[in-house]
């Protein structure tokens, strides 16, 4: 995929920008719709098409890269379905989601979304946890309503089948406020049907369950265990333990456990108990 427009470059210093950015600096709307014109081409006919169209059929979900995890939610992440992903921090939430990044862009070659409400995304820990950069587009957002547009607009994106939105804002990230405003309840509701018409599925990252009966699937994350090495002591790896909340196709198994690797490498799961 090539590169985006050459002046949507604003990241942060010392983070790698993916070269598919849509700045975040006003208007967003306009340069998120001059850079999905500019890729239009090559979204309607690149590989994520290729592959859900192959010879196989079509791809009904999208896999987390933890197996254990794939089986709790009943195969993987259901296209065309809205999911939450929620918990507090350090619980393994956005290791999930990185590794669920990663199998999409890597793996299936498929291109993704992400809507960055919480200023989060590093893109140096994206591409360690093996996220093809070249394949995610980066929407950087102030406010819920700008969120809300990027992400109704992605939905619409034929060839970006996977979107993910980040709503968790840390309170000491540049002074900015410590929670977003919560979305309304309608507009989850719209968007739900928006996934569901298009077939592009959309995964919402926060502490607290926001998007209510219109989840099609709710995985919380909680920390089990972590373990430290060396001296000064540094993480190595931590177990986390996922349940299911909410889901339509899931099988009866409610929780697994899932041991993150530290600096970047491949998960492991565990044994469900």
């Amino acid at each position: 995929m090539p590169s985006g427009p050459s002046h949507a470059r604003d990241g942060h210093p010392g983070k790698k920008t993916p070269p598919n950015v849509s700045s975040r600096q006003p208007p967003v709307q306009a340069r998120l719709e001059s850079l999905l014109e500019e890729l239009g081409p090559k979204l309607r006919s690149g590989n994520a098409l290729e592959i859900t169209q192959s010879n196989a059929g079509p791809i009904l979900y999208h896999s987390s890269g933890f197996s254990a995890v794939d089986r709790l939610i009943g195969g993987g992440f259901a296209r065309g379905q809205v999911s939450e992903v929620v918990g507090p921090p350090s619980s393994g939430r956005t290791s999930l989601v990185l590794s669920l990044l990663a199998q999409a862009t890597s793996v299936a070659g498929e291109l993704v979304a992400v809507v960055d409400a919480a200023d989060a995304f590093d893109p140096s820990s994206a591409e360690r946890a093996g996220i093809d950069l070249s394949r995610v587009l980066w929407v950087r957002v102030n406010t819920p309503q700008e969120a809300l547009r990027s992400t109704q607009r992605l939905l619409e994106t034929e060839g970006i089948p996977l979107t993910l939105i980040d709503l968790d804002t840390p309170p000491t990230r540049n002074s900015r406020p410590s929670h977003l405003k919560p979305i309304p309840r309608n507009a989850w509701i719209q968007l739900a049907h928006q996934s569901t018409r298009t077939g592009n599925s959309l995964v919402v990252l926060s502490p607290n369950r926001q998007v209510g009966h219109s989840a099609h699937l709710v995985l919380e994350l909680e920390s089990a265990e972590s373990r430290f090495d060396g001296a000064p002591p540094l993480l190595t790896q931590f177990e986390s333990q996922a349940t299911l909340l909410r889901c339509k196709q899931a099988s009866k198994e409610r929780t697994t456990r899932v041991l993150l690797r530290g600096s970047g490498q491949p998960p492991r799961d565990l044994k469900s108990p």
